[in-house]
């Protein structure tokens, strides 16, 4: 099994596009059957009202590689907390493998979304 662990600082860096593309195209390549990403954001005040939204790293990611032609990629994502007072920071993971179920706790005492130090897994 093949397994990556990445810190995406998402939407924190200058060029997050390109490099998100070329991301995209190390995954092709490695063909990683586990990806586990944290620091995944995604604006507070995105137009939708969906959980996860459209400017979420982990959904930009997926369309990167679907443009690739990398179709087979499923995901789950959880909110930690607010980050900079803009965006809602968690975690995602991705997965070749079938997603039966997903849960995420707390691991933090605090479990305040407005906390920046809270933190899930």
């Amino acid at each position: 099994m093949k397994l990556l662990t990445l810190n995406c600082h998402a939407w924190q860096e200058e060029n997050q596009i390109e490099k998100i593309k070329h991301l995209a195209q190390v995954i092709k390549e490695k063909q990683y059957d586990v990806i586990a990403l944290q620091e995944v954001m995604q604006l507070i005040d995105a137009s939708d009202q969906e959980k996860v939204k459209k400017d979420n790293y982990a959904v930009v990611l997926l369309n990167e590689l679907m443009k690739l032609g990398v179709n087979d990629y499923k995901f789950v994502w959880d909110l930690a907390h607010i980050g900079f007072d803009i965006y809602e920071e968690g975690l995602a993971i991705l997965t070749r493998c079938e997603i039966k179920g997903a849960k995420s706790f707390v691991v933090t005492q605090n479990n305040d979304i407005h906390n920046f130090r809270t933190r899930r897994v």
